[in-house]
């Protein structure tokens, strides 16, 4: 990752007609979704789009790579969409066919909301900074040590 990368926000919007769209070596997702927790204490935030380290290079590779690009309703059980390369060797231009470049976003970020690492108190004092955890922690034992250790199954009173 260069010095030269800034924080975007890229996707589809919500009227297009496909989930994702990959152009310029990129996917344009229409939601992603942080995963924090384990097991019963899962917990899911979705997001509009993903956010991605990106260059002016590879906004303009996008640019490009749009421009190419098409959306074709097709037909059958069920009406769905699929996304065409006009230089495709079997690519003819459609009536229906629709702009790519129409549906994507790019959205320049100041921080990134996922992983925000300071905190500003309601009492007005200064934002604390969020510090790794330490290596080596501290081992507290709870209890008796003396006491018999349970191996499971039901106590008896």
């Amino acid at each position: 990752m260069g010095a030269d990368r800034e924080l975007y926000r890229i996707g589809v919007t919500p009227e297009c007609p496909v989930h994702q769209i990959t152009v310029g070596g990129h996917c344009f997702p229409r939601r992603t979704e942080t995963v924090t927790g384990y097991g019963a204490e899962t917990k899911r935030t979705e997001l509009q789009g993903s956010m991605v380290l990106l260059a002016d290079k590879d906004i303009e590779a996008i640019k490009q790579g749009a421009k190419r690009r098409i959306i074709r309703s097709t037909r059958g059980k069920k009406l769905s969409a699929k996304v065409y390369h006009r230089d495709a060797r079997n690519y003819r231009e459609g009536a229906n066919d629709l702009e790519v470049e129409d549906f994507l976003y790019i959205k320049k970020e100041a921080i990134n909301p996922t992983k925000i690492q300071s905190y500003a108190t309601l009492g007005g004092s200064k934002p604390v900074e969020k510090q790794a955890a330490p290596l080596v922690q501290e081992v507290v034992t709870v209890g008796d040590p003396d006491a018999p250790k349970r191996r499971g199954g039901r106590i008896k009173d």
